[in-house]
């Protein structure tokens, strides 16, 4: 069992960092990619089934909605970064639909390490786009294969490849069910089981990628309100207020202007 993890920090600032002496986290996914760097100790991590042992100068980087757990021993000392897409956007889009077919890297003897440890909460995020951008470089001469050629459970590969028809069409009109026809399930069964799963229902999740994204760009460009609200896929200006007010408890342009947002 898992749980789908929201994280409304990332969605505001694009990436959160996370250090500590140690670290136990269950079964969880979230759409956002985490790369993890260990450089004393050992961390366990348990991806799709299967488990990596990290020892000091290793890495992994883990793709959106990949379930995974962390487990590190008494004085581990690592650090993580949670991200979005939209971060390494020519990357993201170059391997959609794909992993790497072996997660983790050693990077001892790599600058990069030295360069990941700098980083903090209040780098600019250009830095931080760099640096990403450089273990991107590290990891593009390394095999990758499909989804479901990476030995996932026959229920993970199907609750991938939904993740992934919304990730694809959420900017446009976007139905279970033409899913559901495409790939011959039954409509019911696949809005449950998905349901079930995340504790979401289809619609719920497309509406909440859909207000992802238009955080991310409300405060990343200059795109007038009305666009962001159409290259979200929202069909009416209204219909976008409205959400993002229940989200957020303010307007776009108020978050903005830089307003934090309500709880």
């Amino acid at each position: 069992m898992f749980f789908y993890e929201e994280r409304p920090d990332i969605e505001r600032e694009g990436f959160a960092i996370e250090d500590g002496p140690d670290v136990a986290y269950p079964m969880h996914l979230h759409r956002c990619y985490e790369l993890a760097a260990v450089w004393e100790g050992s961390l366990v991590t348990v991806l799709n089934g299967t488990e990596y042992t990290l020892g000091p100068g290793d890495s992994i980087l883990l793709f959106p909605n990949q379930p995974h757990s962390y487990t590190g021993e008494a004085g581990c000392r690592r650090r993580l970064i949670i991200f979005k897409p939209e971060l390494i956007a020519y990357f993201d889009a170059r391997t959609r639909g794909t992993v790497p077919r072996c997660p983790k890297k050693h990077v001892d003897d790599e600058p990069w390490l030295e360069m990941f440890r700098s980083l903090s909460p209040t780098s600019p995020i250009e830095r931080v786009k760099g640096v990403l951008y450089a273990y991107c470089g590290l990891i593009a001469g390394d095999e990758f294969v499909s989804v479901s050629e990476s030995g996932i459970p026959d229920d993970l590969d199907l609750l991938h490849r939904v993740f992934a028809f919304a990730s694809e069409h959420y900017t446009e009109r976007c139905s279970l069910s033409d899913l559901a026809s495409g790939i011959g399930y039954d409509y019911s069964y696949l809005s449950k089981f998905f349901s079930d799963k995340i504790g979401y229902s289809f619609t719920e999740y497309v509406g909440s990628l859909r207000l992802d994204r238009a955080m991310y760009l409300l405060r990343n460009t200059s795109m007038s309100v009305l666009d962001v609200s159409e290259s979200c896929g929202y069909g009416s200006l209204r219909t976008f207020n409205r959400n993002f007010m229940k989200k957020t408890g303010m307007t776009p342009r108020e978050y903005r202007g830089g307003a934090a947002v309500k709880p």
